[in-house]
């Protein structure tokens, strides 16, 4: 076990620095686990913990353009999927939370995800280059947007994630 950091940049150079230093024994594949906020309290309410299928990038742009939209090799737009459950759906990995609800909406509507995070697709990256599959499983703290952590129910969604991984290491 590790901790990779917080944020993509803090989480891909910690994940892949862990996955590199890792016994060999340790090959059968990288586990994410952490918080993440909720864009669609119907299918991932908080409180609850999900397994995502999918990890998008969102918020890396120039002038609203996308690396991939620019010509640059980065496949932000297709994202990556995960050794998970498609039906967990899609984490949006943000470099900057949501400021608010309606930040959030647009978010959500835009890229069809059900939670945002931010840190499932640089430790993808990261274990992509080292040849190992990736489960992410996030626990929801809260709605995306809402920045009153007194509202959040972030000890609950982390047991809730605990919970899940223990019943999908069986």
């Amino acid at each position: 076990m590790a901790i990779c950091g917080f944020g993509l940049a803090d989480a891909g150079a910690g994940a892949s620095h862990a996955i590199a230093s890792a016994p060999d024994d340790a090959a059968g594949g990288v586990v994410l686990i952490g918080a993440a906020g909720s864009y669609d309290e119907q299918r991932a309410p908080v409180a609850s913990a999900l397994v995502a299928g999918r990890a998008e990038l969102h918020g890396i742009s120039a002038g609203g353009r996308s690396p991939s939209e620019m010509g640059f090799a980065l496949s932000d737009a297709a994202g990556l999927d995960l050794r998970g459950h498609p039906d967990g759906g899609t984490l949006l990995s943000v470099a900057r939370s949501s400021a608010d609800a309606d930040e959030a909406a647009r978010r959500a509507s835009a890229t069809g995800a059900v939670a945002e995070e931010m840190e499932a697709y640089a430790v993808a990256v990261a274990a992509r280059l080292h040849g190992m599959p990736l489960t992410v499983v996030r626990g929801i703290s809260n709605a995306a947007g809402e920045h009153d952590h007194g509202r959040w129910r972030l000890s609950e969604a982390l047991r809730a994630a605990r919970e899940l991984l223990r019943e999908i290491e069986r």
